[in-house]
Order: structure tokens, then C-alpha cells, then sequence
């Protein structure tokens, strides 16, 4: 079983040796195998108290260390649909092991000095600050695209709860695909029907698009409407919905995707069950029920 975090959850574990310790003896002791995606990793190391960036560091080194082969920086989201684009995967896709040992080289530089300027840990502060003013402009113009379109088609909170009933990949809207696919990544003359027809091959790319499909929805539906349909719930808006959609279509080739926030788990499970998502959503607690028991020792 491969396991994936969201941001909040695996950065509160780090900074909890206990907890830490608790996941790497769990996950080594039922087999699991763990990854933190390239849109996660960044996030989890951008503390602007140095403290909590230290311990984040060294607990991420430790849990390197006793998992060994079983833990390793996945693939994030755009590198995930590139490949997608390029080629057929089917888990998930370990980053140039050549990251990987730089990475882990300005982890140990700063966490031996106890100094993250040594190891130059201010740069993740400093790429997620860039990374966040550069996706900003894109998520404004899918905002406003999807309004537009949902404006254009006039439809009320019980046409697009009725639309949600009988949800799947096959309802994502063409535009916002070919915005990711060729706006994006470039690929202009990708033939996009090839990828409806073949969900599971894409499974980052469409997932991620059918969670900004619900986010776009909760963008035209006033807080005041939402309690007209039952699904509406799922509409809720929050102030990092683009990039939760980014850390959760990361996740797309997990068996299990580890998160607290109830907003985006609701999300996660209702689009599994429409096919568009393909991992389990839990909380680390759930997870940890999952462990394999502790053994205990034989009687001297």
C-alpha cells in the first residue's frame, strides 16, 4: 500500500518526533510504502519559524533513514501530467534521485548546524512565495472562465446539484482540460478525446480537473444557496482550493491520500466514487488503524 499526505498533515507529523517515529515504525512494520509529492514537499519545508523548519528537516531525514527504500519525493502534479502525456505510469513516479541526495544534503547541513541558513532551507519560503504570485493569475482567469461558462449555461443550485448526482470524467468540461493540456503543458496538438475515453490513464490530470470543476461550481453558487441541494455542501470555498487540488491530484497514483482538512477529503471521496479520483481519502488516525499490530514479546 502507497501512502501520500497532504501539506498540514505530514508538516504536523515532522514536527513531532513521537509522531514521526509513530508513522515510519507503522509503515515499516505493515509494509507500506510512503511518498511526499513535489507539490507537498516545498510547503511542508516553507516555516518561517526556524525552530519548526529544523525539526521538520530532521525528522524528515530520520524517516528517510529507517524506511530506506520505502520513502522517497514523488513527482508533483505538473511533472505527474507531463508524464501522463508522455507516457503510460501506473504509481507513483519517483523525482531524478539526483534531487533526491541534493535535497537530503541541505537537510543534514542544516540540521547538523542547527542553523537553516546553512542549509539554505529560506529557499522554500522563498520558491512557494514565487510559485503561489505565479499560480494566482491562473486560478483568477479559471475562476472567472468557469463563472462565465456557468453564468452563459444559467443554471440554478438545483440543476448543478442534479449535475453533481450523476457526476463522472466524462462531465468535466472540455476547456478546462485543453487549458491544462495545451495552454499549460504545451501539448497542442494532443487529441483530447483520447483522454476521456481513457480516465484511468490520466488520472492526475483528471482528477485535478474535476476537483477545480467543483471549485469553479463553489465560485458561482452564493454561501447563502448551498443548503438548496444536499451535494451542495461540497461547494464550500476556502482560500487554498486551487492548491489543495494541486496536492491532491499529486497524490493521483496512491492507494491511500492522508488528510484532516473535511472540505477537501468530502471532495476527494465524492469524486472517487464518481471515478474521477482513484485513492482512498483517510485521517491519520485511520491510517493508523490500518497498522499491522505491535508484536509482542515472547514469554523468557
Amino acid at each position: 500500500m502507497h501512502v501520500q499526505f497532504d501539506t498540514n498533515e505530514i508538516g504536523s507529523i515532522l514536527e513531532d518526533d513521537a509522531r514521526s517515529d509513530e508513522l515510519a515504525d507503522a509503515a515499516v512494520r505493515s509494509g507500506w510504502s510512503l511518498s511526499l509529492s513535489g507539490s507537498v514537499l516545498p510547503e511542508v519545508l516553507a516555516m518561517n519559524h526556524e525552530r519548526s523548519q529544523l525539526a521538520r528537516a530532521r525528522n524528515l531525514l530520520r524517516l528517510r533513514k529507517t524506511m530506506r527504500s520505502q520513502f522517497f519525493i514523488a513527482a508533483g502534479f505538473s511533472d505527474l501530467v507531463d508524464h501522463e502525456l508522455s507516457h503510460r505510469i501506473t504509481s507513483p513516479v519517483e523525482l531524478d534521485p539526483r534531487y533526491g541526495t541534493t535535497l537530503y544534503g541541505h537537510l543534514h547541513m542544516a540540521v547538523e548546524a542547527n542553523n537553516r541558513t546553512v542549509g539554505r532551507l529560506e529557499e522554500f519560503s522563498k520558491f512557494m512565495a514565487k510559485w503561489k504570485a505565479g499560480n494566482y493569475p491562473m486560478s483568477k482567469e479559471n475562476q472567472a472562465a468557469g463563472a462565465a461558462h456557468w453564468a452563459k449555461v444559467g443554471y440554478s443550485v438545483p440543476q448543478v446539484g442534479a449535475l453533481l448526482e450523476s457526476y463522472s470524467t466524462s462531465q468535466i468540461p472540455d476547456w478546462l482540460v485543453e487549458r491544462v493540456v495545451r495552454g499549460v503543458h504545451g501539448r497542442s496538438r494532443y487529441q483530447l478525446q483520447s483522454i476521456f475515453v481513457r480516465p484511468r490513464r490520466f488520472k492526475a490530470l483528471l482528477g485535478w480537473c474535476s476537483l477545480a470543476n467543483l471549485i469553479m461550481f463553489g465560485d458561482f453558487i452564493p454561501p447563502t444557496r448551498r443548503g438548496e441541494h444536499r451535494l451542495a455542501t461540497l461547494l464550500k470555498s476556502g482560500k487554498n482550493d486551487w492548491y489543495d487540488a494541486a496536492v491532491a491530484a499529486s497524490c493521483a497514483y496512491a492507494d491511500v491520500f492522508v488528510t484532516a482538512d473535511d472540505n477537501l477529503a468530502g471532495r476527494c471521496k465524492f469524486l472517487r466514487q464518481r471515478g474521477c479520483l482513484h485513492f482512498q481519502t483517510m485521517t491519520y488516525a485511520e491510517l493508523l488503524g490500518l497498522a499491522a499490530p505491535v508484536k509482542s514479546s515472547a514469554a523468557s
